[in-house]
């Protein structure tokens, strides 16, 4: 079998197979779209930013964490201090903003 990352009773409802050859435009299939970030944009803390161009990222001074994003969004620079940083830009991003930091 191949594991998918499916809610069943969604992909199922509308149809009497789990697969058809076409890809489900409900929230069946389960993507970084509807699972994870869907959740995270329900919390009124969490914005989303598109079209924005990581340029670097600040390190605290230990070390240890990231104390701010540096990035440009519509040609501005901008700076950004959250809690908590995710660098998840796929294998060669992510080594070329860890690069350039």
């Amino acid at each position: 079998s191949l594991p998918l990352g499916v809610d069943i009773e969604a992909w199922l409802k509308d149809g009497e197979t789990g697969w058809d050859a076409f890809p489900n435009t409900g929230q069946g299939k389960v993507d970084a779209q509807t699972g994870p970030l869907a959740a995270a944009l329900a919390d009124k803390n969490i914005k989303l930013e598109t079209g924005a161009h990581v340029d670097w990222l600040e390190a605290s001074p230990d070390g240890k964490s990231i104390a701010a994003v540096h990035y440009t969004r519509n040609g501005v620079q901008k700076t950004l201090s959250p809690k908590l940083v995710i660098l998840s830009a796929g294998a060669v991003n992510s080594a070329v903003i860890l690069l350039r930091s």
